[in-house]
Protein backbone atom coordinates (compact mmCIF):
# COMPACT_ATOMS: atom_id res chain seq x y z
CA UNK A 1 0.00 0.00 0.00
CA UNK A 2 1.64 3.42 -0.76
CA UNK A 3 1.97 6.06 0.87
CA UNK A 4 -1.27 7.99 -0.74
CA UNK A 5 -3.29 5.28 0.41
CA UNK A 6 -2.21 5.49 3.74
CA UNK A 7 -3.20 8.96 3.97
CA UNK A 8 -6.68 8.57 2.38
CA UNK A 9 -7.67 5.49 4.57
CA UNK A 10 -6.12 7.92 7.61
CA UNK A 11 -8.38 10.68 6.63
CA UNK A 12 -11.43 8.76 5.59
CA UNK A 13 -11.39 7.90 9.28
CA UNK A 14 -10.97 10.50 10.67
CA UNK A 15 -13.66 12.40 8.68
CA UNK A 16 -16.27 9.87 8.80
CA UNK A 17 -15.92 9.45 12.56
CA UNK A 18 -16.25 13.39 13.09
CA UNK A 19 -19.33 13.75 10.72
CA UNK A 20 -21.45 10.52 11.29
CA UNK A 21 -23.72 11.65 13.80
CA UNK A 22 -23.92 14.80 13.02
CA UNK A 23 -27.65 16.07 12.19
CA UNK A 24 -27.39 17.66 8.64
CA UNK A 25 -25.07 16.36 5.85
CA UNK A 26 -21.20 17.03 5.68
CA UNK A 27 -19.74 16.15 2.52
CA UNK A 28 -15.99 16.24 1.63
CA UNK A 29 -13.84 16.20 -1.54
CA UNK A 30 -10.43 14.11 -1.27
CA UNK A 31 -7.54 14.23 -3.74
CA UNK A 32 -6.19 10.82 -4.06
CA UNK A 33 -3.56 11.61 -1.27
CA UNK A 34 -6.78 12.28 0.94
CA UNK A 35 -6.23 15.70 1.05
CA UNK A 36 -9.55 17.79 1.62
CA UNK A 37 -10.16 19.65 -1.57
CA UNK A 38 -13.49 21.02 -0.46
CA UNK A 39 -16.00 20.60 2.62
CA UNK A 40 -19.59 21.97 2.29
CA UNK A 41 -22.58 21.59 5.09
CA UNK A 42 -25.92 21.04 3.93
CA UNK A 43 -29.35 20.36 5.37
CA UNK A 44 -30.77 16.82 7.01
CA UNK A 45 -31.33 15.26 3.67
CA UNK A 46 -28.79 17.02 0.84
CA UNK A 47 -25.30 19.11 0.54
CA UNK A 48 -25.63 21.48 -2.79
CA UNK A 49 -22.46 22.64 -4.47
CA UNK A 50 -21.09 22.78 -7.58
CA UNK A 51 -17.81 20.48 -7.81
CA UNK A 52 -17.41 20.26 -11.62
CA UNK A 53 -13.88 22.07 -11.26
CA UNK A 54 -12.55 18.66 -10.07
CA UNK A 55 -13.81 16.66 -12.85
CA UNK A 56 -11.64 13.86 -13.55
CA UNK A 57 -9.35 14.56 -10.98
CA UNK A 58 -9.59 10.81 -9.39
CA UNK A 59 -11.75 12.25 -6.40
CA UNK A 60 -13.36 11.13 -3.35
CA UNK A 61 -16.40 11.94 -1.99
CA UNK A 62 -17.01 11.06 1.31
CA UNK A 63 -20.68 12.73 3.15
CA UNK A 64 -22.91 11.61 6.02
CA UNK A 65 -26.75 10.19 6.24
CA UNK A 66 -28.13 11.64 9.08
CA UNK A 67 -30.48 8.42 8.38
CA UNK A 68 -28.75 5.25 8.12
CA UNK A 69 -29.31 4.70 4.52
CA UNK A 70 -27.47 4.04 1.08
CA UNK A 71 -26.67 6.15 -2.16
CA UNK A 72 -29.35 8.58 -3.34
CA UNK A 73 -29.52 9.29 -6.98
CA UNK A 74 -27.77 12.23 -6.68
CA UNK A 75 -25.06 11.13 -4.68
CA UNK A 76 -24.12 8.39 -7.16
CA UNK A 77 -25.22 10.53 -10.22
CA UNK A 78 -22.53 13.06 -9.22
CA UNK A 79 -20.05 10.09 -8.47
CA UNK A 80 -20.53 9.60 -12.07
CA UNK A 81 -20.51 13.38 -13.43
CA UNK A 82 -16.92 14.21 -11.80
CA UNK A 83 -15.76 10.74 -12.74
CA UNK A 84 -15.03 10.04 -8.82
CA UNK A 85 -12.57 7.76 -7.92
CA UNK A 86 -15.06 6.28 -4.50
CA UNK A 87 -18.43 7.96 -3.24
CA UNK A 88 -19.05 6.94 0.00
CA UNK A 89 -21.70 7.75 2.70
CA UNK A 90 -21.30 7.52 6.43
CA UNK A 91 -23.98 6.84 9.03
CA UNK A 92 -24.47 5.61 12.72
CA UNK A 93 -25.00 2.40 11.58
CA UNK A 94 -23.16 1.40 8.42
CA UNK A 95 -20.38 3.15 5.99
CA UNK A 96 -21.57 2.45 2.48
CA UNK A 97 -18.90 2.86 -0.63
CA UNK A 98 -19.55 2.71 -4.44
CA UNK A 99 -16.00 2.52 -6.90
CA UNK A 100 -16.46 2.65 -10.68
CA UNK A 101 -15.46 -0.38 -12.39
CA UNK A 102 -12.73 -1.24 -14.54
CA UNK A 103 -14.27 0.66 -17.48
CA UNK A 104 -15.23 3.55 -15.83
CA UNK A 105 -19.06 3.97 -14.27
CA UNK A 106 -20.76 2.77 -17.51
CA UNK A 107 -23.38 5.42 -17.51
CA UNK A 108 -23.41 8.36 -19.87
CA UNK A 109 -22.65 11.58 -17.52
CA UNK A 110 -25.21 13.87 -19.35
CA UNK A 111 -28.87 14.34 -19.53
CA UNK A 112 -29.71 11.20 -20.58
CA UNK A 113 -27.44 9.12 -18.52
CA UNK A 114 -28.96 11.02 -15.38
CA UNK A 115 -32.26 10.04 -16.32
CA UNK A 116 -31.57 6.27 -17.37
CA UNK A 117 -30.08 6.21 -13.94
CA UNK A 118 -32.96 7.64 -11.91
CA UNK A 119 -35.32 5.65 -13.92
CA UNK A 120 -33.38 2.15 -13.23
CA UNK A 121 -32.77 3.11 -9.38
CA UNK A 122 -36.64 3.62 -9.36
CA UNK A 123 -37.30 0.36 -11.21
CA UNK A 124 -35.42 -1.62 -8.79
CA UNK A 125 -36.77 -0.05 -5.84
CA UNK A 126 -40.30 -0.63 -7.26
CA UNK A 127 -39.16 -4.23 -7.62
CA UNK A 128 -37.96 -4.69 -3.99
CA UNK A 129 -41.19 -2.90 -3.12
CA UNK A 130 -43.67 -5.28 -4.37
CA UNK A 131 -41.40 -7.92 -2.37
CA UNK A 132 -43.03 -6.67 0.79
CA UNK A 133 -46.32 -4.60 -0.27
CA UNK A 134 -48.35 -7.87 0.82
CA UNK A 135 -46.95 -8.23 4.48
CA UNK A 136 -47.49 -4.12 5.03
CA UNK A 137 -51.12 -4.88 3.79
CA UNK A 138 -51.40 -7.36 6.41
CA UNK A 139 -49.94 -5.54 9.41
CA UNK A 140 -52.04 -2.24 8.57
CA UNK A 141 -54.96 -4.81 8.70
CA UNK A 142 -54.28 -6.20 11.81
CA UNK A 143 -53.75 -2.78 13.52
CA UNK A 144 -49.68 -3.07 13.82
CA UNK A 145 -48.69 -0.20 15.11
CA UNK A 146 -45.36 -0.34 13.59
CA UNK A 147 -46.27 -0.04 10.28
CA UNK A 148 -44.56 3.28 9.90
CA UNK A 149 -41.32 1.68 11.37
CA UNK A 150 -42.02 -0.97 9.22
CA UNK A 151 -42.53 0.41 6.05
CA UNK A 152 -39.38 2.95 6.62
CA UNK A 153 -37.01 -0.51 7.21
CA UNK A 154 -38.26 -1.37 3.86
CA UNK A 155 -37.74 1.72 2.02
CA UNK A 156 -34.50 1.80 3.36
CA UNK A 157 -33.63 -1.92 2.14
CA UNK A 158 -34.87 -1.13 -1.31
CA UNK A 159 -32.30 1.95 -2.18
CA UNK A 160 -29.91 -0.48 -0.74
CA UNK A 161 -31.13 -3.22 -3.18
CA UNK A 162 -31.24 -0.81 -5.69
CA UNK A 163 -27.74 0.20 -6.03
CA UNK A 164 -26.65 -3.17 -4.74
CA UNK A 165 -28.13 -4.55 -8.36
CA UNK A 166 -26.94 -1.90 -10.65
CA UNK A 167 -23.67 -2.43 -9.19
CA UNK A 168 -23.71 -5.97 -10.17
CA UNK A 169 -25.30 -4.83 -13.38
CA UNK A 170 -22.65 -1.85 -14.33
CA UNK A 171 -19.29 -4.11 -12.87
CA UNK A 172 -19.34 -1.39 -9.74
CA UNK A 173 -17.99 -2.46 -6.14
CA UNK A 174 -20.73 -2.02 -3.48
CA UNK A 175 -19.75 -2.58 -0.15
CA UNK A 176 -21.63 -1.90 2.81
CA UNK A 177 -19.81 -1.87 6.30
CA UNK A 178 -21.24 -1.86 9.63
CA UNK A 179 -19.85 0.93 11.78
Amino acid sequence: MGSGSRGMASSLRSIESSIRNMPVEHAYVLDANGKVLDHLVGDESKVEGNWDRFSDKGITITHNHPEDVSFSDADVLTGIRLNAKEIRATAKGHTYSLKPGKNGWGIPRGSFGALKFTAEHMGYSGEHRATWQKTLIKKAKAGDKDVMTFVHTQLLKGQNYAIAKMAKKYGWTYKVTKN
